[in-house]
């Protein structure tokens, strides 16, 4: 049987693990930021006014969305640009 002391320093161990693994890259919060931000400014409410407005981003309170074939693609392409020059950053703060 494992001590208690020795039970309550194994789970304290073993919290510290995750953050040790982020520790390595201190930056990681600021990058989450900038991509979340680029991907809502850029993205989501460039293609979706109406949910901009209704987050609080007056600017968009003139623009309704606009469902043509073009706009739609536009759309799609651009997500998977947003995203490439963060993906070495994905997998340094996944790794353990």
């Amino acid at each position: 049987m494992i001590p208690m002391k020795s039970r309550v320093s194994l789970l304290v161990l073993a919290a510290l693990i995750p953050s040790a693994a982020f520790a390595a890259t201190p930056d990681w919060k600021q990058q989450f930021t900038q991509l979340s931000e680029d991907y809502f400014n850029q993205v989501y409410f460039r293609y979706s006014p109406t949910a901009g407005t209704l987050a609080g981003f007056h600017q968009y309170d003139a623009q309704l969305e606009d469902f043509s074939r073009k706009s739609i693609d536009a759309e799609i392409a651009r997500a998977p640009q947003l995203r490439a020059p963060h993906r070495g950053h994905q997998t340094r703060c996944v790794q353990r």
